[in-house]
């Protein structure tokens, strides 16, 4: 009887002790994958309340208690991402990513990620580990990976996406990000061309005016003026339009044609009378104009505002040596030196000093 009871005694305290071993532990110990099934199916729950917050609390216990289970670590990344904690989550995905360097889902939302976080030098790492014909795929890794290189001030690179993009949507944003890219390589007439379809898809007068400063660099003044013509048009915003008056009579100064330069560089001063930029281009145009009388009112008007102008001094001297008046018009070249060296090598300087 005594040994009976032993026996069954014995068996008790094997089974309690199996159940002591196989318990939940409640601190995170990371000794429990049992624990970690509760905790993740509270996750889940959370999730899919949009409640993130809380969901990733409770993968957070999961991933403490099974650090080995990827399932648990990926779905953690996925809740920091969907709550766009992306200090968080990239790290998580690039752990994720170094498993399984194919993975195109965590590819893609690493360039996504990291393109928004400005960390572009990571952007492109993930780029070409995806391969740029399965970003060409997808519109929105075109546009993350060719805006990336643009910032980068890598322009052909940055045409290697969003040209092929163009071709497959039309997007005001996309042509206008091609133009800029166009206009940093000094190809003017190919970023007209994309300033044009940008307007056709959606009219912006900030754009419009940009285009009229691109045909006016290109050296396409005829554009450029009916450009002008038409933000002025559409313009009822006095400082608005100064800038496109200002930009007009600089492309007719530009053309030679000095009197229509004047009728809009006039339009402008009624704007504003004050502008230093303004007072120097009449100074100019009077002077080419042959008008000595206003082209001296000008220079005088340049020098209150700024008595160390070397180009005022130059055209004042230009002024007295046109006018016979060659020791005065002298003094006037050499003051203009003083301030600017560089201005004894042009020409006109050269006859004069001889």
């Amino acid at each position: 009887m005594k040994l009976l009871v032993t026996i069954a005694g014995l068996a008790l305290l094997t089974c309690v002790g199996s159940v002591r071993t196989n318990a939940m532990p409640l601190n995170g110990t990371g000794e429990s994958p049992e624990a970690a099934v509760g905790y993740y199916n509270k996750a889940v729950t959370y999730k899919q309340a949009k409640n993130y917050s809380e969901a990733i609390k409770q993968m957070d216990l999961a991933v403490t208690e099974d650090p080995s289970n990827t399932q648990y670590r990926k779905e953690l990344a996925e809740l920091n991402y969907l709550k766009r904690d992306f200090l968080k989550a990239i790290p998580q995905f690039e752990d994720l990513a170094t498993k399984e360097k194919t993975n195109r889902a965590y590819l893609t939302q690493l360039i996504e990620m990291t393109f928004l976080m400005r960390q572009y030098d990571k952007t492109i790492k993930y780029a070409d580990m995806l391969g740029a014909k399965a970003i060409l795929e997808n519109n929105d890794l075109s546009q993350w990976v060719g805006k990336t290189y643009y910032n980068q001030e890598r322009y052909t690179k940055a045409l290697e996406f969003f040209l092929p993009l163009s071709q497959k949507k039309q997007d005001a944003k996309l042509y206008y990000d091609i133009a800029q890219c166009y206009m940093e390589m000094d190809q003017y007439k190919k970023c007209a061309e994309y300033y044009e379809k940008a307007l056709t898809v959606r009219y912006d007068k900030t754009w419009e005016n940009e285009l009229a400063l691109v045909y006016t660099t290109a050296g396409l003044d005829g554009k450029a003026i009916e450009r002008f013509r038409n933000v002025i048009a559409k313009s009822n915003n006095g400082s608005s339009n100064y800038s496109n008056y200002f930009n007009m009579g600089n492309t007719f100064f530009g053309m030679n044609q000095y009197d229509s330069a004047l009728v809009y560089f006039k339009k402008a001063q009624e704007v504003n009378p004050e502008s230093y930029e303004l007072l120097t281009m009449l100074m100019h145009t009077y002077y080419k104009m042959k008008d000595v009388r206003s082209a001296q009112a000008a220079i005088d008007d340049v020098l209150k505002a700024n008595p160390d102008n070397a180009n005022a001094y130059y055209l004042l001297g230009k002024l007295y040596f046109d006018n016979g008046s060659k020791e005065k018009g002298e003094k006037y070249f050499e003051k203009a030196f003083q301030l600017d060296p560089t201005l004894r090598y042009l020409k006109v300087e050269k006859i004069v000093m001889q």
